[in-house]
């Protein structure tokens, strides 16, 4: 038997859907603009366009009075009539990164891929390949591949090469942590030729670091410790103290996965 309390917040729920079905679609997406409007402007209005997304440790977004609301800003958006079509991206976009820095990787997964289905292009497969990492955190290895292939995709589409590698070397620890040794190392050498023809010395750190525990894994440790100094030299270099404490201390690969992917 359900509760008193249970039994009217179902009804309650029904009557809510009922009453919203009941309106005709135009007044709904009326309805939707000026939910918008009311709550971005008790926001202080909307936050300042973010910067294009990119791969690697890109700078965090400031904080904004609508982050809390980011999932619901950008749902009434989708489903206003007035609401600029931008607006839909730009709070997938913060809910995005709002839950990821908040350790909810399963509800950043999906708004990753709910963002990645609004855009195109590199930044279509950048949202793609974060969707991918977390999904891969929360131990999901099956839908964190299958992400990884869209983005592959999406950047061998647009000859994005510095993307293709950033995917291969994603990939190559999937396939390491679930034991296609082979399959990760001709991932892992070929998003390094990748990232050396293509400029990308933090990707090339990150991929040189997870060779390296590739091949100490496989038990060759002097290759191992002079792949691990070539990531630390790269590390150093650009100034990334979180890649170089990896480097410094190399763990296992799924620990990796979130902050490299």
């Amino acid at each position: 038997m359900i509760s008193a309390e249970t039994a009217y917040s179902f009804r309650h729920a029904l009557l809510r859907d009922a009453a919203y079905q009941l309106q005709l679609p135009g007044d709904r997406a009326r309805l939707h603009g000026l939910a918008f409007l009311l709550i971005e402007d008790l926001c202080g209005g909307a936050p300042p366009l973010p910067l294009p997304l990119t791969l690697g440790h890109a700078p965090p977004v400031p904080p904004h009075p609508s982050d809390p609301f980011a999932q619901e800003l950008a749902l009434h958006a989708r489903l206003a009539s007035t609401a600029p079509p931008q607006r839909e991206s730009l709070y997938l976009r913060r809910a995005s990164e709002v839950a990821e820095k908040s350790f909810r990787y399963g509800m950043a997964e999906a708004l990753w891929q709910a963002l990645a289905d609004r855009i195109a292009g590199p930044e279509r497969g950048i949202a793609l390949l974060r969707a991918a990492a977390a999904a891969y955190v929360q131990g999901r290895m099956q839908a964190a591949e299958a992400l990884q292939e869209q983005a592959l995709g999406e950047f061998r589409g647009v000859g994005h090469r510095q993307g293709e590698g950033a995917a291969l070397s994603s990939r190559g620890l999937i396939r390491q942590n679930t034991g296609r040794i082979e399959l990760s190392r001709k991932d892992l050498e070929a998003a390094l030729a990748l990232q050396r023809s293509s400029g990308d010395r933090h990707g090339e750190g990150v991929t040189l670091n997870s060779l390296a525990t590739l091949r100490r894994e496989q038990g060759n440790m002097e290759e191992a410790r002079a792949l691990f100094r070539a990531a630390l030299r790269i590390h150093k270099e650009l100034g990334n103290r979180r890649s170089e404490g990896v480097a410094r201390q190399p763990r296992d690969a799924r620990s990796r996965a979130g902050q490299d992917a």
